[in-house]
């Protein structure tokens, strides 16, 4: 697996929870936004 199919995966996963969930949709969005800037 590649960091670009891990991205793509951690981008659809935080898409899916926010549609799941509108209220909480900012904070999995933090979350990837900075595990992508410490990569």
């Amino acid at each position: 697996m590649t960091f670009l199919t891990l991205a793509v995966l951690l981008a659809g996963v935080s898409l899916a929870y926010a549609s799941l969930s509108r209220r909480k949709a900012l904070q999995p969005a933090r979350i990837a936004r900075r595990v992508y800037r410490d990569r």
